[in-house]
């Protein structure tokens, strides 16, 4: 209700024609022939029932291969909108062909950057993990040297401490506190 057909700022206007998809009727749309558009069909006015077909088409098509594969992994991502049942039959015709996720340059574009993003998420857990064992480390001989023997009662307890901050804390305390028993209440207090 609110869109315009137009955008205008400061040194640019635009006009243009607002279609409404739920309201195009998506057999008209098959029959123009215009594979593009097929992906959007599951969207239109009877698309759903249509959507196989469009899929079929699409299979069949003379579009350079990796962008056909793009096409047809929109078709079923819309078509998991409205229908899932018919988006997991359309699945299995499509891996019958071709394997189209792993044909469609866009999917391996995302594919790519979660790669990218995981990668760099497992590193700071890496870098995270690796400073927590080694103040584990320096906490367990810090105690060992201040305390003796009696501090090894206490590395079980400092292996089930996984936070950072408070390793910190511990850290710095074996440095200050006068007895082992002071230093306890730095790590996680256990049931």
């Amino acid at each position: 209700a609110q869109a315009r057909p137009f955008y205008r700022d400061e040194c640019t206007t635009f006009r243009f024609q607002l279609l409404k998809l739920y309201e195009l009727d998506a057999a008209r749309m098959l029959a123009r022939r215009i594979p593009e558009l097929y992906p959007l069909i599951p969207l239109m006015k009877g698309g759903v029932a249509l959507a196989e077909e469009a899929n079929r088409a699409l299979l069949k098509s003379e579009l350079p291969r990796s962008k056909n594969a793009d096409l047809l992994a929109v078709l079923r991502v819309f078509l998991g909108l409205r229908d899932t049942g018919k988006a997991a039959k359309v699945r299995k015709e499509q891996d019958a062909h071709m394997n189209v996720m792993a044909e469609s340059p866009v999917y391996q574009e995302i594919l790519n950057q979660g790669r990218a993003e995981g990668e760099a998420k497992g590193r700071v857990e890496g870098r995270a993990q690796g400073r927590a064992e080694g103040l584990r480390k320096a906490i367990a001989l810090g105690l060992e040297i201040r305390f003796g023997s009696e501090a090894k009662k206490l590395l079980p307890l400092l292996g089930r401490c996984l936070d950072l901050t408070e390793l910190e804390q511990a850290a710095e305390a074996v440095k200050t506190v006068p007895s082992i028993e002071d230093f306890r209440r730095f790590l996680p207090v256990t049931s």
